[in-house]
């Protein structure tokens, strides 16, 4: 019996560290190779738990101390890896949020299908009542205007291929630039002074989210259209991107932007699926030239995706002539 419980628990403690070194080359290579995404998809908290069950599961009181510890050390080592990075590097566990974020305030949400049932999504954005909303998906706010115009009064809607923007600020042109291969991407230039001077160029984008899709064939096939249509390049990229966060993909694709929640975010971020987020694959990518005063997450109510609610500004706006 004992010999069993031995080779059981030398199984447990395998099968533990098997998992986690996938996890753990899945954050080396991200989504670089069609092999290495689906490991970059492995969420840190379902390994935390696994390493956990494992780290319990294995332990025998009746066995030397000495072999436990020999058996449990590696373990205990992936679990401390894993929880150093889930709190440190994938989010901002210990991050303050500000007291009073300044700035233009914009939410970014991918709003529920046709197919969905949704209600109370005119209540939501009044709510919300931020400058502009980035709308993926959009398609009845136009319908519905009668609805949130009393709550947003100041707002007009603009609506272009996949996004409708429901804003304060005029919106001086709105147009899809791409529809290819399930990739969609929508130009915005919208006009916020006195905040920004000059008028902000925004990229609307919506990705596949099929399984099968390769992300970074993906993301390098759509660099090479956008750097062939001659675009001005984007200040804030927003939208679903079905694409985690951090990942070699986001970075093919837009490798000078910055992403607002590395900026000024704060706490646990994930974005889908709503009820229980997992994973931040709707991003908000700002330029070099845009600071970023807070970035939080706004639960809808409804939907599969939660909502994305930044404050921008210029990037210079709170340096000292010496810092400049």
């Amino acid at each position: 019996m004992r010999l069993l419980w031995c080779i059981l628990a030398w199984t447990i403690t395998i099968t533990g560290l098997i998992i986690f070194f996938a996890w753990l080359i899945g954050k080396i290579f991200s989504n670089m190779f069609s092999w290495s995404q689906w490991l970059f998809w492995l969420p840190s908290p379902l390994i935390l738990v696994v390493l956990l069950v494992c780290l319990v599961g294995g332990l025998r009181q009746w066995h030397p101390l000495k072999i436990q510890w020999q058996r449990m050390l590696p373990l205990l080592v992936a679990f401390l890896v894993v929880a150093l990075a889930f709190t440190f590097w994938e989010h901002r566990l210990l991050a303050g949020a500000p007291s009073a974020p300044t700035g233009l305030s914009i939410l970014s949400w991918t709003m529920p299908s046709r197919t969905e049932e949704a209600v109370g999504e005119e209540a939501f954005l009044g709510r919300v009542n931020a400058d502009v909303a980035l709308l993926t998906w959009g398609d009845d706010m136009k319908r519905a205007q009668p609805e949130w115009q009393p709550l947003l009064p100041n707002h007009r809607f603009y609506r272009g291929g996949v996004a409708s923007i429901i804003s304060r600020y005029p919106v001086q042109e709105i147009r899809p630039v791409v529809s290819r291969d399930e990739m969609r991407v929508v130009l915005a230039i919208l006009n916020a002074d006195p905040i920004f001077t000059e008028p902000l160029i925004v990229y609307v984008v919506d990705l596949p989210s099929s399984l099968s899709f390769n992300r970074m064939q993906g993301a390098l096939k759509l660099r090479m259209i956008l750097d062939g249509l001659n675009l001005p390049p984007p200040d804030l990229v927003v939208g679903d991107f079905n694409m985690i966060r951090g990942s070699a993909a986001v970075k093919t694709l837009f490798p000078d932007l910055r992403n607002a929640y590395d900026i000024g975010g704060h706490g646990y971020a994930a974005t889908f699926h709503r009820q229980w987020p997992i994973y931040h694959i709707d991003l908000a990518l700002v330029s070099p030239s845009i600071d970023v005063t807070d970035y939080q997450l706004v639960d809808p109510g409804m939907g599969r995706h939660l909502g994305q609610l930044f404050y921008i500004q210029p990037a210079n706006l709170n340096k000292t002539p010496q810092d400049q």
